[in-house]
């Protein structure tokens, strides 16, 4: 992913997007431990409220992929615990794939 390109696609300027990034980042980070404690804990409301976050983060910095898992965890806050933890982990993945772009180029 090129900051560039993906601030043009939104329309704004790079430097409010790299800005827009540290923000996602240092929330997200805090939203996938919280993600993790909600799941360990039961708290469907939570892991909802959570995912819900994450997807309009994801979704505003064209993240489509975090965007789209996001909201599968959301969907299934309700669900099967095994499958939540799947979703999770892909979550989670994506994640730290993200970051480290973001950060090579922050």
């Amino acid at each position: 992913m090129k900051l560039d390109t993906a601030a043009a696609e939104i329309g704004i300027s790079l430097a409010a997007y790299k800005r827009l990034c540290r923000l996602f980042l240092d929330n997200t980070d805090r939203d996938i431990q919280t993600l993790h404690d909600a799941l360990r804990a039961g708290d469907t409301g939570k892991i909802s409220e959570t995912a819900h976050h994450i997807k309009g983060a994801a979704t505003n910095l064209d993240l489509e992929e975090l965007a789209d898992l996001a909201a599968e965890m959301r969907a299934h806050a309700e669900e099967d615990h095994e499958r939540l933890e799947e979703v999770l982990s892909r979550l989670g993945d994506t994640y730290k794939e993200i970051k480290s772009e973001l950060l090579e180029q922050l």
